[in-house]
């Protein structure tokens, strides 16, 4: 015989900060540009707190090793046409 599993709504509780509405929309995609300019919702301008609050995917790791080993000439199976670079960026400075 199976167990029945316990209702989604019990098992998972939403944060007061979610139940109270005091998280928007709009905190869960930053603007880059915003952060750069230190105009942010805190969260996204101290680390400390954004990963307290956040945790990295799968891909999202996956993504950061390719990028990094890239960047530091590292990763050998990186690999240079994956789309999200075009072949010729590596030779071009920065703006």
């Amino acid at each position: 015989m199976v167990a029945s599993l316990p209702p989604l709504k019990r098992v998972c509780v939403p944060r007061p900060e979610v139940l109270s509405g005091e998280i928007r929309d709009e905190l869960f995609v930053a603007s880059l540009s915003d952060v750069m300019r230190g105009e942010a919702h805190l969260i996204y301008q101290d680390p400390a707190l954004f990963f307290a609050n956040t945790y990295p995917t799968e891909r999202a790791i996956s993504f950061l090793r390719e990028v990094m080993g890239r960047l530091a000439g590292s990763d050998p199976t990186a690999n240079p046409s994956s789309g999200w670079i075009p072949p010729s960026a590596g030779a071009r400075p920065i703006p």
